[in-house]
């Protein structure tokens, strides 16, 4: 009997949403907030309008709005979306530049640069990434200049044969460590 299909569910982390959810959720605010006060105005006046020219024949009060309550929901959706669109294109290149400036680093890095900075804060979730890369580039850079302290000290001559050994093997652990 074949094993039915299961989806995986992948979980995004929560902190790498929120800013662009709030943006978006501020672009939707804002149209429903002009739409309203748009929509009241110019209902206001086509009431107050038909209410002055007295009894004059309609079918039913949707003949009075229609036109204005149309155009403020066409115009409400292309405002929304056209602004939605810029937003999604400001992410996006914010994303992209982030993206460029950490594979920039890890170029780098992997040219044996391992002191450049990452400087990607244009959006918190890249800084927050690009400060990990920079605290774990910072912590093999210690090593590396431990490593170079040890070789200073075998190098100078100063210890006994077994005394060379044991910190030669010691120190080869720690490269090993460092690159495996």
């Amino acid at each position: 009997m074949p094993r039915p299909l299961w989806r995986k569910i992948y979980f995004v982390n929560p902190r790498s949403q929120g800013g662009a959810a709030l943006l978006f959720s501020s672009v939707f605010l804002i149209g429903g907030v002009i739409f309203g006060l748009l929509l009241h105005r110019h209902m206001h006046q086509a009431l107050l309008n038909a209410s002055l020219q007295g009894h004059y024949a309609i079918v039913n009060a949707s003949e009075i709005v229609r036109g204005p309550l149309l155009w403020h929901v066409v115009s409400l959706f292309a405002g929304v979306f056209l602004v939605s669109a810029a937003v999604f294109r400001f992410l996006l290149r914010a994303i992209h530049r982030c993206v460029e400036r950490i594979a920039e680093v890890f170029r780098a890095s992997e040219g044996g640069d391992l002191s450049t900075p990452s400087d990607s804060s244009s959006l918190a979730e890249f800084a927050r990434f690009g400060s990990r890369v920079d605290a774990v580039r910072a912590l093999t850079l210690e090593q590396i200049d431990g490593v170079r302290q040890e070789v200073a000290l075998l190098a100078s001559g100063e210890r006994s044969r077994e005394e060379f050994r044991l910190h030669w093997d010691m120190l080869k652990q720690r490269i090993r460590r460092i690159a495996p």
